[in-house]
């Protein structure tokens, strides 16, 4: 009897909280941060289940602007880089995203979100920015030795990489950030998650 008592137990109690720990370790995390003027973006950390289904608000045929900001860049980091956003996969009704090219920025030792936004607003000022329009998906590649902040917030400690948007030059620009990590798979992980979250949910809705 004693045993059946058990079995019970086990079948109503402990099967469904052992699945509810399963569950709670494999679900989407959505992490919003504040950014310096006060607005909502969206964040990933290591360990944070990628979303794989498309919404409304997608960009059905995006495309990739690769800058990598500062000094200090290796080719081989480039190229492996290039590969992993090459590689990354779309869900259903996304087609894959194309590389629309890649650009060498100068960057301050230290920036924030303000001044992503204003390495952007100069490569569109000076035309080395050339591709536009609401399906393109800017990547900026922070080189080793550039500290950044989101906010109040910090890569390593709060985040590993976000994406936003922001208006200018008569457009909605979207756009990733990936900070310096000296572990190239989270490198990798980080620019490929925030892609594919600026891809389904390219303005934090």
């Amino acid at each position: 009897m004693k045993k059946i008592l058990v079995a019970v137990f086990s079948t109503l109690v402990l099967a469904p909280l052992a699945l509810a720990q399963h569950e709670q370790a494999g679900r989407l995390t959505r992490r919003l941060l504040t950014d310096d003027d006060d607005g909502k973006v969206e964040v990933w950390r290591r360990g944070d289940v990628a979303p794989m289904s498309a919404r409304d608000a997608s960009i059905r045929q995006p495309l990739i602007q690769v800058i990598f900001a500062g000094s200090g860049w290796q080719q081989s980091t480039k190229d492996t880089i290039l590969a992993e956003l090459r590689q990354m996969p779309m869900p259903e009704g996304i087609r894959p995203a194309a590389i629309a090219g890649t650009i060498d920025v100068p960057s301050p030792a230290s920036v924030n979100d303000l001044a992503i936004q204003s390495i952007l607003n100069r490569g569109f000022g000076d035309g080395s920015l050339s591709s536009r329009g609401e399906g393109v998906i800017h990547i900026v590649f922070l080189a080793p030795g550039i500290t950044s902040a989101l906010g109040a917030s910090k890569p390593g400690a709060d985040y590993d990489s976000y994406h936003s948007h922001v208006h200018m030059h008569e457009m909605n620009v979207r756009y990733v950030v990936v900070p310096w990590s000296d572990d190239a798979m989270l490198l990798r992980d980080a620019a490929s998650n925030s892609a594919m979250r600026a891809v389904l949910n390219p303005d934090n809705d």
